[in-house]
């Protein structure tokens, strides 16, 4: 039987699980075009390997309060953590390696927009 997987990253690092586990929260699920052979290789790169980054995630929080009162400037001084990523940067860099110009360093709002 198929299962419909997802990677996504989490506290103890990326890992891929069925999507059923998500069926008690609300989503949306935007197709971006992108075909899973073209992103398989870069999407499985870093699970196990990869850790969660709450540094990151308060740094992207701040960036993204900084850009939505007219800081932007201020904003684009933020640094990122590389030693780790949150889920709108694993999807930013899966875009960004296909044909998307986007800032990998994004929160997940900014992200669907």
């Amino acid at each position: 039987m198929k299962k419909l997987m997802i990677i996504e990253s989490t506290m103890g690092g990326a890992r891929l699980v069925q999507l059923s586990a998500y069926l008690y929260r609300g989503f949306t699920v935007v197709d971006l075009g992108l075909k899973w052979e073209d992103c398989s290789a870069t999407a499985f790169a870093d699970l196990g390997v990869l850790h969660y980054s709450i540094l990151n995630l308060g740094l992207i929080g701040l960036k993204s309060v900084l850009n939505r009162v007219g800081l932007k400037r201020v904003a684009n001084w933020i640094p990122k953590d590389t030693s780790g990523e949150v889920c709108s940067e694993f999807v930013a860099t899966l875009m960004d390696e296909h044909g998307y110009t986007i800032d990998s360093f994004t929160s997940p709002t900014d992200l669907y927009e």
